[in-house]
């Protein structure tokens, strides 16, 4: 988006981008939609223990002592429990059916995570107390989560958006909003100086840019999304200003769409924004941190799951003819060509006319592949990858150099994938679907443009944990 001019006959002149109005706004309201009801349920959850623990003194004479190692146990396998069934995804009300369904399911994989301790360690907790705290904790955390999506979201989260601009850079943004911000946010309309644009773009045109002031008031905004499509419209820099002196939150298109969708639209960024985006490889001290968890994280995940790389072998040795393990070509770290291991999944003669997208049901893959692929055990190899520091645990997904040539001709940007380490999981694996054709590895290309631009420890970890919800869902797998 090009800076404009606006000047007044009582005013000096200014000149001021859109970027600068935005730049201080605040965040979209996600961190509230995650870490306020997780902490509400991580405090029910512990009082459900106190509770536990009252009736079975009442009742049953039982413990007077608060169990502190088994209540903290339970209670950190029940948070990622939730997280993984994804209990603070909140795109859609959730029906009472899926709430009690969802609720159980949390409760039974925290019971299957913490189900060895207590075989070791029985002693950690009794049978009654448990039971007791078990059932209090269904009825608390039904009772909240129905509070909450029934009554909190509806009423206090949603903000009211208006966008200023109605061109087809608008249209992304409003069908972000439509997918995934229902919960959060509640579109109002755009801002179109030219009539042909709201008609096109099928946007309810509430007024000109040059009016944005009074639109704000009249229909009660809460966030102007700024997504002008020509530098020429009009660009009503000093009534935003004002407008943020009011309270009101101002977003610059490409950076609202980033988070609420987790990924870059690639279709109208400027090369400014990802040229100065500072390098995460750049900071010494990051580097090693990735490098050294990279390491700790390879060997572990080696040896705790060698038997299951080991009855792999033996299925795939017996079920098809042809190698266990094969080799191929992938685009590394600064273009860098390197061999990557897989398990095989597909007949030995799959690419006997040359390499080809994999597909929907791809007849290619044998009956055990299916499961492996769908499972994420033919990628345990790569963990060797890992260890000889070719790839990372968490970075863009290698593609084959074939297929790199041709994707770099038709998509723009998509050598900044190799500015980082490819990774075993990344961004794009998690929020995208297996990638099959040219248009797919665009839309990948999106999330993995985020993941450079945005890249920290925490968003690794993040993704660390959706691969795991992945593995044990068997989601997002082709």
């Amino acid at each position: 988006m090009l800076e404009h001019s606006v000047s007044s006959p009582s005013q000096p002149f200014v000149a001021i981008s859109a970027r600068q109005v935005a730049h201080q706004s605040p965040p979209l309201g996600h961190e509230f939609f995650r870490f306020v009801p997780s902490l509400v349920d991580v405090c029910l959850i512990v009082l459900s223990f106190e509770i536990g623990r009252q009736l079975d003194s009442l009742i049953f004479g039982g413990t007077k002592s608060y169990p502190v190692p088994s209540a903290a146990m339970y209670t950190l396998f029940m948070a990622l429990a939730m997280y993984l069934n994804e209990m603070y995804c909140f795109l859609k009300q959730r029906g009472t059916a899926e709430l009690i369904t969802a609720t159980l399911r949390c409760q039974g994989l925290a019971l299957v995570l913490v189900a060895p301790l207590l075989f070791l360690f029985p002693g950690l907790i009794e049978r009654n107390f448990f039971l007791i705290t078990l059932i209090s904790q269904t009825i608390l955390l039904l009772a909240w989560r129905t509070v909450l999506e029934r009554r909190l979201l509806a009423k206090m989260g949603r903000q009211r958006v208006l966008i200023v601009g109605a061109g087809a850079r608008a249209r992304r943004i409003r069908e972000a909003l439509e997918m995934r911000g229902a919960m959060i946010f509640e579109f109002v309309g755009c801002t179109a100086d030219r009539l042909e644009e709201s008609t096109s773009t099928s946007c309810r045109r509430v007024g000109p840019s040059t009016e944005v002031s009074d639109l704000v008031q009249q229909e009660r905004i809460d966030h102007v999304v700024v997504a002008q499509d020509n530098p020429r419209d009009v660009f009503p820099a000093e009534a935003l200003m004002r407008l943020k002196q009011r309270g009101v939150a101002i977003s610059e298109g490409e950076y609202f769409y980033e988070r609420l969708m987790g990924k870059i639209l690639t279709d109208y960024v400027r090369p400014s924004v990802l040229i100065f985006t500072a390098s995460p490889m750049h900071h010494t001290l990051q580097i090693w941190l990735k490098n050294t968890i990279d390491f700790c994280v390879a060997m572990a995940l080696l040896i705790g799951t060698l038997p299951v790389m080991i009855v792999t072998a033996i299925v795939i040795k017996l079920t098809s003819p042809g190698p266990i393990v094969y080799s191929q070509q992938r685009v590394g770290l600064g273009g860098r060509v390197f061999t990557i291991y897989k398990f095989r999944s597909m007949r030995s003669d799959a690419e006997k006319d040359g390499a080809k997208w994999a597909v929907l049901n791809d007849c290619r893959v044998t009956p055990i592949g299916k499961f492996i692929r769908k499972t994420r055990i033919d990628e345990l190899p790569q963990l060797l990858n890992v260890l000889k520091g070719e790839m990372s645990m968490v970075g863009p997904r290698p593609e084959r150099p074939q297929f790199v040539e041709t994707l770099k001709k038709d998509i723009p940007f998509y050598d900044l994938r190799h500015t980082m380490r490819p990774g075993l999981s990344g961004w794009a694996q998690v929020r995208y679907k297996y990638g099959a054709s040219i248009d797919d590895a665009h839309e990948k290309l999106r999330y993995d443009l985020y993941y450079v631009k945005n890249y920290s420890l925490f968003l690794d970890l993040t993704i660390l944990l959706e691969t795991t919800k992945v593995v044990v869902f068997g989601s997002g797998a082709r």
